[in-house]
């Protein structure tokens, strides 16, 4: 399922203005997700940030398939660079109501006034890990859970207590059904907290006493990512008014909720070259962008559509390079727009 056919709200709402400058970010998904892959596909562009070598490029710092990443202090030379000045540094927190995922991010700095903020949400994995199970011979008082979109077949994880630590901590090693006989391990427990052990896969083992010979065994399932782009935008107000008011029945949500065109009706399925991408042949002619109907073709006119060309990067050597628009014809072709350049 698409990216977009999960995502029931948003607030702020696309092209709001005058959004209080204490207001959080919030995405109301229809189902629940992994929350570590939308930790690392979240992104709230603010002033200055770089329009071309953006956090959606996937070429420099996206994590793959197989490695979630956030942008952390392994990453301090992008988050450093002029290009990346406007990335706004926040933390995240999840409503999981419902058997529903709803997504929160607060900056961690009050937004500036009269700033025009621009978010991104790229892939999305479901979640997949199932409940974890202690083995009836166990002597020990410790429970663990796993983790994490899983990314191979379908299989069991089994995990067996090798060496018995403080509570919360123990040397263990693991396998998978599919192949007993390959044991992986020693590794060493960190007591409450995540504990990578492979692609898609992660480890915690809670407060408890742990004794050797104790296993637990986890059902895994593969998932396969909510694939998609979903943006907007929103312009923060003078400041007069810093945050929204709060009572028992309301929300961020349902206080600036709107209906949203681009949710309910007309949408973009594709767009070639990819939205936000990097690298495309200097010989570009033709813009084409797939919509999820048909298109009138009396609807769209070229006065509706700009194409602006500008530097790569906002670095200040380059500010001699302006934006400038340049000429285009549209020709509509059923749920295509083609943009000759």
């Amino acid at each position: 399922m698409a990216l977009i056919d999960i995502i029931e709200d948003y607030s702020p709402p696309n092209e709001s203005y005058g959004v209080p400058l204490k207001s959080t970010i919030e995405i109301q998904f229809s189902t629940l997700v992994d929350q570590r892959s939308v930790r690392s596909a979240f992104f709230l562009e603010g002033p200055d940030s770089d329009e071309v070598l953006g956090p959606d490029s996937r070429a420099s710092i996206w994590p793959t398939a197989s490695t979630f990443g956030t942008l952390t202090a392994q990453n301090e030379d992008f988050l450093s660079s002029p290009g990346y000045a406007g990335i706004v540094k926040g933390q995240f927190s999840f409503d999981l109501t419902g058997g529903k995922t709803k997504m929160i991010f607060a900056p961690d700095q009050v937004l500036a006034a009269q700033t025009l903020y621009r978010a991104l949400l790229s892939d999305v994995y479901p979640e997949s890990i199932g409940t974890t199970s202690a083995a009836t011979g166990n002597t020990g008082s410790g429970s663990l859970s796993m983790t994490g979109p899983w990314l191979g077949a379908n299989d069991i994880i089994g995990i067996r207590i090798t060496k018995a630590g403080v509570a919360g901590v123990a040397e263990f090693i693991w396998w998978k059904d599919s192949d007993p006989m390959e044991l992986k391990g020693p590794v060493i427990s960190t007591r409450n907290s995540e504990l990578l052990l492979t692609s898609g896969l992660y480890v915690i083992f809670g407060d408890g006493e742990f004794e050797i010979d104790d296993e637990f065994s986890t059902s895994v399932t593969r998932v396969v990512a909510h694939e998609g782009v979903v943006t907007f935008t929103f312009t923060s107000g003078s400041g007069s008014i810093e945050a929204l008011p709060s009572s028992g029945s309301s929300s961020v949500l349902s206080s600036l909720r709107q209906p949203n065109a681009e949710l309910s009706s007309l949408r973009v399925i594709k767009t070639t070259p990819t939205d936000h991408s990097a690298g495309n042949n200097t010989n570009l002619r033709e813009i084409v962008i797939e919509f999820n109907k048909e298109l009138s073709s009396s609807a769209i006119s070229e006065s509706d559509i700009q194409v602006i060309v500008d530097a790569a990067s906002r670095h200040p050597s380059l500010s001699f390079l302006e934006r400038r628009e340049i000429a285009k014809r549209i020709v509509v072709q059923g749920r295509f727009l083609k943009i000759q350049i």
